[in-house]
């Protein structure tokens, strides 16, 4: 993938419809769920390093 989500948001901020910000924002939830099923922990968590 060549873009993180920063720069995704940066570029569509506009055409985003609330369903689709809603969407992205459930999957970071899902996302970190599952990282902490694992016990895992990600400290340096921003839109940057998400893909």
């Amino acid at each position: 993938m060549d873009i993180d989500l920063r720069k995704y948001l940066q570029q569509n901020h506009n055409k985003l419809t609330w369903k689709e910000r809603i969407q992205i924002a459930y999957d970071i939830i899902l996302a970190l769920r599952r990282i902490h099923e694992e016990n895992a922990i990600h400290r340096d968590l921003h839109s940057g390093n998400i893909l």
